[in-house]
């Protein structure tokens, strides 16, 4: 099986053009940083919204099935992974354990007044209402627990996973390379008064795009060759 196409991921596609292909490069670096940037303070609502817009996207597009349902079942399915881990998984808080009777239980005089109170109210006096239906373990069965920490966390892990790689795969994909290191460039150009070399940079970002397929190839035509001689890789 061809390396290059097990790796369906960060590959660019040519046709069909859509119309995220025809958008400036500079305005999805910056809507691409804006999806990377945001989720990182926000709520988990904010979180979700933005998984459920990337999705959204990737569907106006109108791209073919064959492209993306790969790309996106491999990023969502090891989002889910996370998210099951961490939401099964201790939340890390840890709660202070404090005893019942005091340190100096000899030392200690407790003085009870006379109780001038029925002694049958005592039982009812016990029970309390609760002033809200607030619950910190939303799910408790024997080891499984799920508690309220565990699931933002088991949310924030999963979302941010899938809107880091997915986000990121769908720039590459309707972007070219080219079009990438020129947007790059066009930005850095301000800095050239710093006498920063952004031509030298923009020239290492392009060749270095370029070419890791070709060494990616190269590696495979490498395996193969090995493999073919019948040499031994612990020799």
């Amino acid at each position: 099986m061809d390396l290059l196409r097990s790796l369906p991921i960060g590959l660019y596609l040519e046709q069909p053009v859509t119309w995220l292909h025809q958008i400036d490069v500079r305005v999805k670096l910056f809507w691409l940083l804006a999806f990377i940037l945001t989720p990182i303070a926000s709520s988990p609502a904010w979180r979700l919204s933005i998984v459920i817009i990337l999705i959204l996207l990737t569907l106006s597009t109108r791209l073919p099935l064959r492209v993306w349902r790969k790309q996106m079942g491999l990023v969502l399915a090891f989002s889910l992974l996370l998210f099951g881990i961490t939401l099964f998984a201790p939340d890390g808080i840890k709660v202070p354990s404090q005893p019942r009777l005091p340190a100096h239980e000899l030392t200690f005089v407790q003085s009870s007044p006379p109780s001038t109170t029925n002694s049958s109210l005592a039982p009812d006096a016990a029970v309390l209402p609760q002033p809200t239906s607030y619950k910190y373990f939303l799910f408790n069965r024997g080891i499984v627990q799920v508690t309220r920490r565990s699931l933002d966390l088991a949310v924030r892990v999963g979302t941010l996973m899938f809107t880091l790689i997915y986000s990121t795969n769908l720039y590459l994909l309707t972007t070219a390379p080219e079009e990438i290191t020129a947007g790059i460039e066009s930005l850095m150009r301000p800095l050239r008064r710093f006498n920063i070399p952004v031509t030298e940079i923009v020239l290492t970002l392009t060749l270095s795009l370029r070419f890791i397929p070709l060494v990616l190839e190269e590696v495979q035509n490498l395996v193969r060759s090995v493999r073919t001689r019948g040499i031994n890789w612990k020799n």
